[in-house]
C-alpha cells in the first residue's frame, strides 16, 4: 500500500523534541506541535519520545520507543483539568469506552493506562493512554491524493464493523471523522480511534459533538439522537473517499484540493448543503418539530430544483453500488438510515472480502453508572480503580503503589504506576514513579486549537432552532 508508506514518511518527519535531565525515573519531554507550540509532556523513562503525532483539546498524542516492551507506541496526554468533575468524568469515560472495546479488531487498541506529572499548579496530575501505533490516518490518506478505488470499499467495510460492536453494547463514538480512522500500511487494516467524545447512547444528550464537516441534521437540529449520527458521519466519509478517487493528479500537484462533502462554514451553511444534496422528504420534515425550522428546510429543498444534478456534478463516475450505500448512509431522516449491521449486507462492502472478519464478537452491555457521579473525590477514587486494572497482570510487584487517594481538595496523595498488561514482567520490574517538582509537567495550557473553528464557538450560543445566516 504505496501511498500509506509515503504519507507516513511525512508525519513522522514532522516536530521536534527535546528533553530535561531524566530525574528519579521520569523525563520532561517539550514537544512542539503543528502550529510550532511548545507542550510539555512528562512520561516515565521507559517511554522515549520520538515525534508528535497530533494534537487538540483533546490531548497531544506521540510516538515513543517502549524500551520495555521492545516495540513503538502512540501515547496521548489527555491534558484535561482532573480537578474539575466535568473533566476528569471525560477522562474515566474515555477510559472504560476504549477497555470495554478492547477485543474489537478495528477498535484501536489500548496497552496501558496510568498518570503522572503532578505539579504545585496540577496536584493530580495527567492521565496518559498507551495505545498501538498505526501507520497513518485515513485524512492524510486523502489529503496525500492516493486514494486507490480498490480501497473505499474495504476500508469503509472496517469502518463499519467497528461500529457494529461499538453500538452493540449501546456506545456512540460521536466524532468519526477521517483522522480519527488509523491505518496501517502492512495489511491496510483501518481502526478507529478517539473515544474522547463517546459515550453511552442512552445518556448521549449535548448536541455539540462530532467535528461539524461530518455532523448529522438531528445534531444541527438540536433533536434527539442516537447511534445513527455515526452512521451519518460514515455517509461523509465514504462520500469523501469516493470524491478524493476523481481528483485530477494535474491539479493534485499543483495545489491540495479538499474532497470533504460538506464543508460548511457555520452550521446553518452545513444544513443547507446537506439538503441541497440529500434533499428532505415531507415525511423527513414531520420529525422536525419546530414550524419555523420545518417552513426553512422545505424551503431549502424546494429552491433547489435540480438535486439529481446536483448529485451527478458530486460524483461524476459513481457506480450503482456505491450510490446505493452512499445514499442510504446519508439519509436526512435518522431512523431511514441502515445500522452498522444493515450496512454491511449492502453489495458494495459485502462481496470479495474474508469472512474471517466477521467472526462473532458479543460484547456486554455497556455500564455508564459512573455518568452520576458529581463529587471529585468519588470520581477520582473510580479514576484509579480504572487505572489500577492495568496493574492487575502483575499484581505481586514489588514497589507497587497502592491506588491513589483523593482528598477532599481533588489532591493525590500517590502516583500512579504504569503497568503494561500485554507485556510480561516478574517482581520488581514495577516502574514507581515520582512526583516532579517542576511545574513543567503542566501540559494543558499548551495543546493546539481543536479542528473546530471560532464559528462552531458560535454554534454553541447559537439557538438551534434559528436559521439566520
Amino acid at each position: 500500500f504505496f501511498s500509506v508508506a509515503l504519507v507516513w514518511g511525512e508525519i513522522v518527519s514532522r516536530g521536534a523534541m527535546t528533553t530535561e535531565p531524566s530525574l528519579d525515573g521520569f523525563s520532561v519531554w517539550q514537544v512542539r506541535d503543528y502550529g510550532g507550540k511548545l507542550c510539555m509532556v512528562t512520561l516515565p523513562n521507559r517511554y522515549q519520545v520520538k515525534n508528535e503525532l497530533g494534537s487538540g483539546t483533546g490531548g497531544i498524542v506521540c510516538q515513543c520507543d517502549d524500551v520495555v516492551g521492545n516495540r513503538k507506541v502512540a501515547v496521548k496526554n489527555v491534558t484535561k483539568r482532573l480537578t474539575n468533575p466535568q473533566e476528569a468524568i471525560r477522562v474515566l469515560r474515555e477510559l472504560k469506552v476504549m477497555r470495554h472495546l478492547d477485543a474489537c479488531r478495528h477498535i484501536v487498541t489500548m496497552h496501558s493506562a496510568f498518570r503522572c506529572g503532578q505539579s504545585a499548579n496540577n496536584p493530580w496530575g495527567d492521565v496518559y493512554i498507551v495505545m498501538e501505533l498505526m501507520d497513518t490516518d485515513l485524512g492524510d490518506i486523502i489529503q496525500s491524493g492516493m486514494v486507490s478505488k480498490e480501497f473505499v470499499p474495504y476500508f469503509t467495510r472496517h469502518i463499519l464493523q467497528g461500529l457494529k460492536y461499538m453500538h452493540s453494547c449501546g456506545i456512540v463514538h460521536r466524532d468519526l471523522k477521517p483522522q480519527n480512522l488509523l491505518v496501517n500500511s502492512e495489511d491496510s487494516t483501518l481502526k478507529i480511534a478517539d473515544f474522547g467524545s463517546a459515550r453511552d447512547v442512552d445518556m448521549a444528550e449535548t448536541a455539540h459533538v462530532v467535528t461539524r464537516w461530518y455532523r448529522a441534521p438531528e445534531l444541527l437540529l438540536s433533536l434527539p439522537y442516537d447511534t445513527a449520527v455515526d452512521i451519518f458521519s460514515v455517509g461523509c466519509i465514504l462520500g469523501e473517499l469516493i470524491k478524493s478517487c476523481h481528483i485530477d493528479e494535474k491539479i493534485l500537484e499543483k495545489r491540495p484540493v479538499s474532497a470533504v462533502l460538506f464543508p460548511g462554514a457555520h452550521w446553518n451553511e452545513q444544513l443547507r448543503l446537506i439538503v441541497q444534496l440529500v434533499g428532505v422528504s415531507q415525511d423527513d420534515l414531520q420529525e422536525v418539530s419546530s414550524l419555523e425550522t420545518r417552513d426553512r428546510l422545505r424551503a431549502i429543498a424546494n429552491a433547489n430544483q435540480h438535486q439529481q444534478q446536483q448529485w451527478k456534478n458530486t460524483f461524476p463516475m459513481i457506480t450503482a453500488d456505491e450510490e446505493t450505500l452512499l445514499r442510504a448512509l446519508l439519509h436526512f431522516s435518522a431512523r431511514k438510515r441502515p445500522t452498522a449491521e444493515e450496512a454491511l449486507n449492502f453489495v458494495y462492502v459485502e462481496g470479495g472480502y474474508d469472512d474471517e472478519e466477521d467472526e462473532e464478537l458479543t460484547l456486554p452491555e455497556f455500564q455508564a453508572d459512573y455518568e452520576n457521579l458529581k463529587d471529585l473525590s468519588l470520581i477520582h477514587d473510580e479514576l484509579n480503580k480504572e487505572l489500577e486494572v492495568y496493574n492487575s497482570a502483575a499484581p505481586e510487584c514489588s514497589g507497587m503503589p497502592a491506588a491513589a487517594s483523593s482528598t477532599s481538595n481533588g489532591t493525590s496523595t500517590a502516583a500512579h504506576c504504569p503497568v503494561d498488561t500485554t507485556t510480561a514482567q516478574t517482581p520488581g520490574d514495577a516502574m514507581v514513579l515520582n512526583t516532579p517538582s517542576s511545574d513543567n509537567a503542566n501540559s494543558n495550557d499548551a495543546v493546539t486549537p481543536a479542528s473546530d473553528t471560532m464559528e462552531d464557538l458560535a454554534d454553541q450560543l447559537t439557538p438551534a432552532m434559528s436559521m439566520d445566516s
